[in-house]
């Protein structure tokens, strides 16, 4: 979906993941702005502190200040629906898994909120920004990066942050050791081919 519609999917150095630190929601992030969408006083504040830490962090990293709006305030429906489910079933802290994270946010917001993240994106930009945003957010040993072959394809309850490639993800039919909470695939459902989507059922489906 992305090549057809001209959307860059590949960064060729550490300069072009910047791009991908506010975007997906270009076209419709001004009705976030609008009545009669709100957000709570907590929910302005963790907004507020994941912003400011990725301005300081791509300042440092790429010598330029940029603070997302669109993304992160885009991603607090979908906070609000986890949050929700999590104190429905009477849990302080979860484990999800989200498929297709795009620029992160949701992954952010439930960092900041304390709970463990576990992602998969197949798209190689969103991937690398991805993992440079839960890196500097969950702190040098709070991310566990399965793209590193080395490592074995199994879960560490001690990280934040559990990273995989799409090529592990795949691995997943010879023995899934992850158990999760929740599993969210939002937006991504309808730019993945039927045998994704068959195979994702099969893999996040109890």
């Amino acid at each position: 979906t992305f090549l057809e519609l001209s959307c860059p999917v590949e960064a060729s150095d550490e300069a072009d993941l910047l791009r991908f630190a506010d975007s997906m929601h270009e076209m419709s992030g001004a009705n976030y702005f609008k009545s009669p969408f709100t957000v709570s006083p907590d929910e302005a504040d963790l907004l507020r502190r994941v912003t400011d830490h990725v301005a300081d962090f791509t300042e440092s990293a790429f010598g330029r200040r940029l603070r997302p709006w669109t993304a992160p305030i885009s991603a607090i429906e979908m906070f609000r629906v986890v949050t929700a489910l999590a104190r429905l079933q009477g849990k302080r802290k979860i484990r999800v898994l989200e498929i297709g994270p795009g620029s992160g946010y949701l992954g952010a917001l439930l960092l900041m909120a304390g709970h463990q993240v576990m992602a998969m994106d197949n798209t190689q930009a969103f991937y690398l920004w991805q993992n440079r945003l839960w890196g500097s957010l969950a702190g040098e040993n709070g991310l566990l990066e399965l793209a590193d072959p080395a490592l074995p394809l199994a879960a560490d309850p001690a990280k934040s942050v559990i990273h995989l490639p799409w090529w592990r993800f795949a691995q997943l039919h010879e023995g899934n050791p992850f158990a999760v909470d929740f599993v969210i695939c939002d937006h991504a459902l309808n730019e993945i081919s039927t045998l994704a989507l068959r195979y994702i059922l099969q893999q996040c489906l109890p």
